[in-house]
């Protein structure tokens, strides 16, 4: 499983949520490394897997590392839960949501 916009909020809740159900899980972060470690660290305390995995959601290049690194860690993703919006909404028309 993979997660974006995990380090924080929203995101690291159901990080947390799901990798104390058995689910192994990537946390993506932009910036906030020690965020993303924390919440793996929680997952892991409750028996969990989890990997922190730091990629800006809107560079492709990017994007293909956090995948190549989820997959060599877990295999094939078969959850992405599309959390991360840090960023993405700058310059977009309003109503993009």
């Amino acid at each position: 499983m993979l997660i974006t916009g995990a380090s924080r909020g929203i995101g690291a809740e159901t990080a947390v949520q799901l990798g104390a159900e058995g689910a192994a899980v990537a946390v993506n972060f932009r910036e906030k490394k020690r965020r993303a470690d924390a919440v793996v660290r929680s997952i892991k305390e409750s028996g969990g897997r989890a990997l922190s995995v730091g990629a800006d959601v809107t560079d492709p290049e990017a994007v293909d590392a956090m995948l190549n690194a989820v997959a060599a860690e877990f295999g094939a993703i078969d959850v992405l839960v599309l959390n991360a919006s840090g960023g993405l909404e700058l310059g977009a028309d309003p109503g993009y949501a």
